[in-house]
């Protein structure tokens, strides 16, 4: 879950045999403690909250046809809690067939990924979130390793999420330049590292999840 406003829970819940996202707003024209659950036709996940921005957040919603996709969106909080995902919030310039999305709020900028899966590559973008032009797109060969960005952790390196060398899902240092992994920020011995949290002008990680018998840590 994530709080996008004082008013306004975001849910990722497991409902039948589908993830589905709920909106869980309060009924804030009321004197009663009144609070609304609203399941949204689609799945996703939250990109970040804008904490710079109190009205809008980035929500990437799963396109499940032809490939597992995402597409990103800059939603009115009010228009999530009406229930309405409309096409125009979509953020313009920005390819149909990305798979994921990760966000620096300290430093501005989108970082996007793309999967080749005949060519067996990884091609990774970063760009600001007004621009409609990529600052940086870097090819990344695919091996048998996972390899998904947990954000910035300076202009010149970013933090990823894999088991490249180790037997769990860990929080690794990138190097933009030289397209290497560097040190391990974070392994747990037991589990898979599924996000982290990050402050780019301090240069370190601020927390990382994982699922502890489906509780999230």
């Amino acid at each position: 879950y994530d709080w996008l406003d004082d008013h306004t829970l975001l849910l990722s819940a497991r409902l039948g045999k589908r993830n589905r996202l709920v909106i869980v707003a309060k009924d804030t024209s009321s004197t009663e403690d009144k609070w609304q659950n609203n399941v949204l036709p689609k799945d996703g996940y939250l990109v970040t909250a804008l904490p710079n921005d109190k009205e809008h957040v980035l929500l990437a919603l799963i396109v499940t046809q032809p490939s597992v996709n995402s597409v990103l969106y800059r939603f009115p909080i009010q228009a999530l809690r009406e229930g309405k995902l409309d096409e125009t919030y979509k953020v313009p310039y920005l390819s149909e067939d990305l798979s994921f999305f990760a966000y620096s709020d300290e430093l501005n900028k989108l970082i996007s990924l793309q999967y080749n899966q005949e060519a067996e590559t990884i091609f990774y973008s970063i760009r600001t979130l007004e621009s409609d032009s990529e600052q940086q797109r870097y090819e990344l060969k695919l091996e048998d390793w996972d390899f998904v960005p947990a954000g910035l952790l300076s202009d010149s390196k970013m933090a990823v999420l894999s088991n490249k060398e180790s037997d769990t899902t860990s929080l690794y240092e990138f190097d933009l330049a030289t397209q290497s992994f560097g040190e391990i920020l974070y392994s747990h011995k037991k589990y898979d590292l599924v996000a982290a949290k990050l402050s780019p002008s301090e240069g370190k990680v601020l927390s990382v999840s994982y699922y502890d018998h489906g509780r999230l840590v």
